[in-house]
């Protein structure tokens, strides 16, 4: 449970209305109503305000925020070690890929150099040929 959940629920177990503990605060209704609703961002000194008024420790209202931050941390985490051995599996395929590349350019100079050849040999002959019947 987050922190402004955790206050609204403190707050209707004391039976305490927004107008109340806006009072208790210095704040307006709708400026307290706001903290309930997670539209403001709760400082240091108003978080220590509000267990001092709920006596309570302010471990216990932001508890529920540490959970969800290390869960987000976490998340976070697992998210990028996915995106490394993606990344790894990916170099891996990219290896192999070149690697074929690297086949096939082989083997189409070998190709090459024995038409080359062929081409060679093939002129040779012609020049006999036309050698002979000139003769």
């Amino acid at each position: 449970m987050k922190s402004h959940e955790k206050i609204r629920k403190i707050r209707e177990e004391k039976k305490w209305s927004q107008e109340e503990l806006a009072n208790k605060l210095g704040l307006s209704t709708n400026g307290y109503a706001k903290i309930e609703r997670g539209e403001t961002r709760l400082t240091l000194s108003r978080l220590f305000q509000l267990a001092e008024i709920f006596k309570l420790d302010i471990f216990e209202l932001i508890q529920g925020d540490i959970q969800y931050m290390g869960e987000r941390v976490a998340s976070h985490i697992n998210h990028e070690c996915d995106l490394v051995v993606y990344s790894a599996t990916e170099h891996q395929n990219l290896i192999q890929e070149i690697e074929k590349l690297k086949l096939i350019i082989q083997y189409q100079e070998t190709l090459l150099a024995q038409q080359t050849r062929e081409l060679n040999l093939a002129q040779k002959i012609l020049a006999i040929y036309e050698q002979n019947i000139m003769d």
